[in-house]
């Protein structure tokens, strides 16, 4: 199967997100994340970097309101960009599918190690609930 506009349109519709806005820069912003993902593979701070934004996105997106309401959503934005990164790197920098899917899934990882362990981290030592007594899978669950 070849991956053109057409077929990232059908994937995304697939994942019930329909994006209208899918043009040539999209192309042009795609090619910039794979270089930046070479870029940081050849440091050795990839990894670094994907725990950080994992980090980031808890301390920056999901410490406020209640975003537990969309969850599906977020998930569903998650395989999206999973798909449409590996897509990108097989194009782009004409690697395998394995390969690519192996970075990816590689970044994943790391983003969301970083991502769970700050979550864990601010429900254990900062929450403003954290004083009050009860057992300990409480304090790090939902409820």
């Amino acid at each position: 199967m070849r991956f053109d506009r057409r077929n990232i349109i059908y994937i995304c519709k697939k994942c019930s997100i329909y994006l209208c806005t899918l043009n040539l820069s999209t192309h042009a912003i795609i090619k910039l994340s794979v270089r930046m993902e070479s870029i940081l593979a050849k440091n050795g701070t990839a990894p670094l970097a994907a725990v950080a934004a994992g980090v980031t996105t808890h301390l920056g997106f999901f410490i406020r309101n209640e975003h537990h309401l969309h969850g599906l959503m977020y998930i569903k934005i998650f395989l999206l960009a999973f798909l449409t990164t590996i897509i990108a790197i097989v194009r782009v920098n004409n690697e395998a599918f394995g390969t690519a899917f192996t970075k990816t899934g590689a970044l994943t990882a790391y983003y969301l190690g970083g991502l769970y362990t700050s979550l864990l981290v601010y429900r254990i030592f900062f929450h403003p609930l954290k004083k009050f007594p009860g057992p300990f899978g409480n304090k790090i669950g939902n409820l």
